[in-house]
């Protein structure tokens, strides 16, 4: 009786360890929905890693080393801690940019519309108040204009990542000033730097072979 009465008093005093986040692994975003072809290049542009205790990284192609050298090599801009809330389906994050002349810390509310294994809908908050407002409706239906700085986004898994396929590339750090660092923040697929392309020919460096 004794022992069971030690071994109930050491699972009460043992840590309780967190629950896995409800999505892990390498994901990249986007404003508006992606085919299968352009969510691998554009992971090949930018991507995040998410950790199953709520920790996650942006990283992003320095695209003119590639240019010029070939080379792969994604720098670490931001670094996250959140909170997932299950019952409402919400994250509370705080986040650290970081570039050579610039930091900044700040908090994101996002709500998680839909989560699938590899794909997920995200209404991303900057701003508390139309977080708080937004929560407040018991339909939960986002409209742009009554929130005016939040965006709607698209979350796609990235095929070709793995902590082994990118840790010869990756640097947890950013060796780019922000002027540098700014226009890959929020990557597009077309435009005149022609990032579709780039990001084609970084997918099929990194794509496996078997």
């Amino acid at each position: 009786m004794r022992r069971i009465a030690l071994v109930l008093l050491s699972c009460l005093l043992a840590p309780v360890a967190e629950a896995d986040y409800p999505y892990t692994g390498y994901f990249t975003v986007s404003f508006r929905p992606l085919t299968v072809s352009d969510a691998e290049a554009l992971c090949s542009l930018k991507y995040f890693v998410q950790y199953d205790d709520g920790r996650a990284e942006d990283y992003f192609l320095d695209t003119n080393t590639y240019r010029t050298s070939k080379k792969l090599l994604f720098m670490r801009s931001n670094a996250t801690s959140c909170t997932y809330n299950a019952p409402d389906r919400t994250e509370h994050c705080s986040s650290t940019y970081q570039s050579t002349d610039k930091t900044e810390n700040k908090r994101i509310w996002n709500y998680l519309q839909r989560i699938d294994a590899d794909y997920l809908e995200t209404i991303y908050f900057r701003n508390q108040d139309e977080y708080g407002r937004f929560i407040a409706t018991p339909d939960r239906s986002f409209i742009q204009s009554r929130y005016p700085t939040t965006d709607f986004i698209y979350t796609y898994r990235c095929p070709n990542h793995s902590p082994s396929a990118m840790a010869p590339y990756a640097r947890a750090r950013n060796d780019l000033t922000h002027d540098q660092t700014s226009p890959m923040q929020t990557p597009i697929l077309d435009g005149v730097e022609d990032l579709r392309k780039v990001g084609e020919e970084v997918a099929k460096i990194l794509k496996p072979s078997y």
